[in-house]
């Protein structure tokens, strides 16, 4: 399995969500220097320093209109030449996973709109492959 084919299973409140781990750059403590910003705008959970760049990071839960969980991680992503991170509960497994099948009709037109697809996790779960690109333009 070479980093082309693997996915990046996490959890996000009652979530379970998948990334290709080619946009995935890294996995971070919540408590590992995040500081929030006064007055920033809702669904950003702060900024951090990753290696001398600045890092915006937000709230999946928010952006994803999600229950709160945890928040214990921090995932770092590759979106339009920019590093950003998101909030999740916990990583589950890398694995490669099978092509997408098609969205649930039942899943909300929010929730549809950032998803390529479902996926699979290697214990048999079900995960929504997530687009970061389409979440994060929304939360800019």
């Amino acid at each position: 399995m070479n980093d082309a084919d693997a996915i990046i299973f996490f959890r996000s409140g009652e979530l379970v969500l998948a990334l290709p781990c080619a946009e995935t750059r890294e996995i971070r403590r919540h408590s590992t220097g995040l500081v929030p910003l006064p007055l920033s705008p809702a669904g950003i959970a702060g900024v951090l320093n990753l290696r001398g760049a600045i890092v915006t990071v937000f709230s999946l839960d928010f952006l994803l209109q999600q229950n709160p969980g945890r928040q214990a991680q921090i995932l770092i992503v590759r979106s339009d030449d920019e590093d950003v991170g998101l909030l999740i509960d916990e990583v589950l497994d890398i694995a490669a996973a099978a092509p997408p099948e098609a969205l649930p009709a039942h899943l909300p037109e929010s929730l549809k709109r950032h998803l390529d697809g479902i996926l699979r996790t290697p214990d048999g779960q079900l995960a929504c492959l997530l687009r970061c690109s389409s979440l994060l333009e929304t939360a800019r």
